[in-house]
Order: structure tokens, then sequence, then C-alpha cells
């Protein structure tokens, strides 16, 4: 391993988020940074608001890889996805991109990673200047894959469990980051959209939320288990029955609490019982397997609301969104968690703002992990 890297490259993390959210996931990744390694320092992010990343500059390789082995995506709340490089790298307007991001790779990634890769990718911010580089980015790929590949980077065969290499283009494809991304940990998705599909007979786009955040916080394995049918769940603030129907999907029966109307077809299929009552009074005369919370309100009420599930035993697990405010989002988020985690310190507890989510955090918490 070497910190010898090409001029102007330094060693960094890079995540994506979500727009107008740079300033909560910087802050949040360099806290977490100086946690794993200890330091005595604070390293400081590089942000540009709603520009959809933020970058963390390292001292040092060394650091990088430590970090490469101990910084899991899945203690991030405000990143979508987490890739470790070299960068930036400054490509001006030359029309040639490829010949300069491969001999940039051969000089940092390879030498200091010390691996090959499956694969090559290409990604961009999730804003509207990134949707513009889209066309550009089908036109680098094949330029790109063919240079790297010759130099041996990639392998013929994409071999699974390998990393991901992954150039990331921004301001306008004048400047790239060179990345890898590692097979389990990092998001489902290469650059942590979810493309979901809106199913036809869902009643309302919120079901995508739901659907996101059984991917992103459970493995198949865990679904299947704890998915199962014949499963008991409470939907509060259910109206109209968005969250409600991905549980009717796996055949879980579900007490929908809201003052509002219910989706018809979700109602004739008689695995939905209808409580015209308060979400935050409502309690179920015995335990249930599921409580799903997606109701508008402050998020520490609604924390609180889940702690009180949670510590009087009323379920066994729990999906809540929080819904933020316009400041001190990421003071508001980990007030909700220690809310939250105080209820039962022995419950697996994590946190994501997901791509179907708006100004919202997603939580999810469970007594059957293991």
């Amino acid at each position: 391993m070497t910190d010898a890297v090409a001029p102007k490259l330094k060693p960094m993390i890079l995540v994506y988020c979500r727009e107008g959210f740079e300033a909560e996931a910087g802050q949040e990744l360099a806290a977490m940074v100086v946690q794993v390694l200890g330091l005595q320092r604070q390293p400081l992010p590089v942000t540009v608001a709603n520009s959809a990343f933020a970058m963390l500059p390292l001292a040092s390789t060394n650091e990088l890889m430590a970090l490469r082995r101990k910084l899991p995506v899945k203690s991030l709340v405000f990143a979508r996805q987490l890739a470790f490089g070299f960068g930036p790298l400054d490509l001006g307007d030359a029309r040639d991109r490829a010949a300069p991001i491969a001999a940039a790779a051969l000089e940092s990634i390879f030498p200091a990673a010390g691996i090959q890769y499956n694969r090559l990718v290409v990604t961009y911010p999730d804003n509207n200047d990134g949707k513009e580089l889209t066309r550009f980015s089908k036109l680098v790929h094949p330029a790109l894959t063919k240079a790297l590949g010759k130099a041996g980077m990639l392998t013929k065969n994409g071999a699974k469990g390998l990393p991901t290499f992954n150039v990331f283009f921004f301001d306008r494809a004048k400047q790239a980051m060179l990345t890898w991304i590692d097979p389990g940990n990092s998001s489902p998705w290469i650059d942590g959209v979810a493309r979901l599909k809106l199913p036809p007979s869902a009643p309302s786009r919120s079901t995508l939320k739901l659907e996101e955040a059984f991917h992103i916080f459970m493995t198949k394995g865990q679904r299947d288990h704890l998915l199962r049918p014949g499963l008991t769940a409470v939907d509060l603030g259910a109206s109209p029955g968005g969250w409600t129907w991905q549980l009717i999907q796996r055949e879980m029966f579900v007490t929908a609490v809201d003052n509002g109307k219910m989706d018809d077809a979700l109602m004739a299929t008689g695995m939905v019982n209808h409580l015209s009552v308060d979400a935050f009074h409502y309690r179920p005369k015995s335990p249930v397997d599921w409580l799903i919370c997606d109701v508008v309100e402050q998020p520490s009420r609604v924390a609180k609301l889940v702690a009180h599930w949670i510590g009087e035993g009323l379920c066994k697990n729990a999906m809540v969104n929080l819904k933020l405010p316009m400041k001190q989002r990421r003071d508001e988020v980990l007030r909700c968690l220690d809310i939250i985690g105080a209820a039962n310190d022995q419950w697996y507890l994590a946190a994501r703002q997901l791509y179907h989510d708006r100004r919202e955090v997603t939580v999810f918490a469970s007594s059957n992990m293991d």
C-alpha cells in the first residue's frame, strides 16, 4: 500500500444524498470517521448546496483503507450510497475524458487499493445538473471500460465479490471522483436511487417508501422471516392505505388506524380492520408482530409513541417515518433515535433517509434481527 497518488488527487469518501441535505450528510460522515478512527482532529466535509453529494478528504490512504473495513453504510442516516476513492480530478473542457481518468486511476486507486474490479459504472448526482449527464455517461462508458480493461483493472468475467469501479462526474462533467463501491457495504442500487415501479393497485405513492425500506433494512432472508404470511400488524395513520397495501401483498393481517377513508379494494380483501380512532391513543388488545407508522406529526412525538409501543411490548418490529423540521434536522434525528433506543436497548435500531422519503427519515426497530 502506498500514499503516492496522482497529482492533486486526495483520498476521500464520497456519499450520495438527497438534494438539500448535503450539510447533514457531510456532518454525519465526519462525525462517524472521527468515531471509527479515534481521531483527535475534526475532518472538514466538502459540500455544495443542492449538489446531492458530500465529500470528506482524508489525511492518508491508510485512513481510507481502514475506513473501508470499519465504516458501514448502515451506520449512516443521510447517505444513500457510500464510495471510497480519490479526487477530485479536474477534467476541464477536455473532449477526451477517458484518457485522463484511466491514467489517474492507474496512478491512484489501483496501486492504493491493490484490487481488481468486477465492472465499471459511471454515476452522477441525483439533481437537475446530474440528469443532464445521462447521455454523456452512456457515451463515455465504453471508452473508459476499454482503457481500464486494457490496464488490467477490470476482470473479464465480472467476478462476483469484487468491488465496482465507480467514476462519479459532477460540475457538468468537468470534475470526477474515482472511487470503488464495495459489495456488502453499499446500497442495493448503485447510485442509491431505488427505481421501484408504483403498482397500479396501490392506493398511494407512499407504498414505495415501505417497499424501499424493506430492501434497505433487511436481507432477503430476513424479509422472508419477518414479513411472512399470517403475521399481524397495526398501521397508524393508514389512510388511504399505501403502507397497509405492502403488508396485504405479503398476506399479513392489518389493523388500519386512521380517521380518514381506506381504499375500497384493500377493505374488500377481508384482511384489513379499519378503526376510525386517534393514532396516538390506540393500543392493541394483544401484542402484534409489526407497528408501521407514517403519521404527519412532530418527530419527537412520533418517536415517543413508538418508544411506548416497544417499551410496553406491544410489537416485535416497527417501521416509522419521522417528518423533519426545517432546521437542525440531524440533531432532531439523533434525539428521536435516542428516545426510541432508550425504550429497549436490546432492540436493533437503524435509520435512513430513503430515496422515496422527502424531508423525512425512516426508522426501523426490531427484536428479531439475530
